[in-house]
């Protein structure tokens, strides 16, 4: 992952919500690892602005989720790191791959962006040990798009390559994952029976 981080091809590092994620990027700012993530603004704006600059202060800087599209693409051809939270549900027209054995929608923009920037995919979580303040940062897979062997030619394919990587991670330490998130949901069915119903 370090490997990746200081070459001149730009990386695209995905995690979940797993251990502590949000101290993951601090980390990686202090050690001199700058990267960048999407992320919603707050609804409180002075927590957001205080978040923004004790981010920002290590080198972990947020792009904004609505109309940071630009931002994303000028970060990745300057060969710098895009970290994305890869477990969100993406909706009806996501990629729909199989997570813990059950159909999940993922975004399509990771593999997308990797694809078109020749960006290496590392899937990487920060997982907290048995005291206080003491997390593993853990380099768990890389996929590269130029390994035309690796499997992960398609958007599907390198999407389904990093859910199953993630995966792994969250059975490495269960009790760390925010289960909350409801990215099981799959209305394609009820849908389709409005469809037909209509």
């Amino acid at each position: 992952m370090m490997r990746l981080m200081i070459g001149p091809r730009p990386v695209i590092m995905v995690t979940a919500h797993l251990g502590n994620f949000e101290l993951g990027g601090y980390v990686l700012g202090i050690l001199g690892f700058p990267t960048y993530a999407v992320a919603r603004p707050l609804d409180n704006p002075y927590l957001d602005r205080f978040l923004a600059r004790f981010r920002g202060e290590t080198g972990q800087h947020l792009i904004p989720k609505n109309g940071g599209y630009d931002q994303i693409l000028d970060v990745l051809a300057r060969g710098g790191t895009m970290a994305f939270l890869a477990d969100h549900y993406a909706g009806e027209k996501g990629c729909w791959v199989e997570f813990f054995g059950r159909p999940a929608s993922a975004h399509k923009a990771i593999a997308l962006l990797a694809m078109e920037h020749d960006a290496p995919v590392v899937v990487c979580f920060a997982r907290r040990l048995d005291r206080p303040l003491c997390i593993e940062m853990v380099g768990h897979a890389v996929a590269d798009p130029r390994d035309a062997t690796g499997g992960v030619g398609t958007v599907h394919d390198l999407t389904q390559w990093y859910t199953v990587r993630l995966e792994e991670a969250i059975r490495s330490a269960p009790d760390q994952y925010w289960w909350l998130h409801r990215r099981w949901k799959d209305t394609r069915r009820k849908r389709e029976s409005r469809k037909k119903a209509a």
